[in-house]
């Protein structure tokens, strides 16, 4: 017990009013602070989000590129053999899952090696009918579907 505690001759625990007053000032002082780290992270996550798009339509790109001198020699669940027309090599695209937590689409030739076309994705499948391959994907980070249609027809017997 303090001595001004002693003179009056009772202890109230409690809070003075110059501990309130102190602990809202600090409240008063912090609140702004934490509302910009706050808008800080919403537009972090607005910029993943638009650059994770990015990523899908760059990749795209580059995956039509290649698709468009291809022909479809069979098709799988989740599997699709192609055979490259300028190059006269079969290659498969096919959804690899590299650990339990995403997925990917990876370009493997008939030897050793393989090119990963999309990564980081929840989900992704691969379906033809015939002359249309469509790539379904879910985005990991914004949860976004996204689909994407391809111009394959399938190979001709020499």
């Amino acid at each position: 017990m303090s001595t001004l505690q002693r003179l009056r001759g009772k202890f109230r625990p409690g809070f003075t009013l110059l501990e309130a007053v102190f602990a809202l000032l600090i409240l008063a002082v912090s609140m702004p602070l934490l509302q910009g780290q706050m808008k800080a992270l919403m537009m972090a996550v607005q910029v993943n989000n638009v650059h994770e798009r990015d990523n899908w339509q760059l990749a795209n790109c580059q995956l039509e590129r290649f698709l468009d001198q291809c022909q479809v020699v069979q098709c799988r669940p989740s599997r699709v053999q192609l055979y490259h027309l300028k190059e006269q090599k079969n290659y498969q695209l096919e959804t690899y899952r590299p650990d339990a937590t995403h997925f990917m689409l990876r370009l493997r030739g008939a030897e050793r090696g393989h090119m990963p076309v999309f990564q980081q994705l929840k989900a992704v499948t691969l379906t033809y009918q015939a002359p249309c391959l469509t790539l379904t994907a879910v985005l990991r980070h914004s949860g976004e579907t996204v689909q994407q249609h391809y111009y394959l027809e399938p190979k001709t017997k020499e």
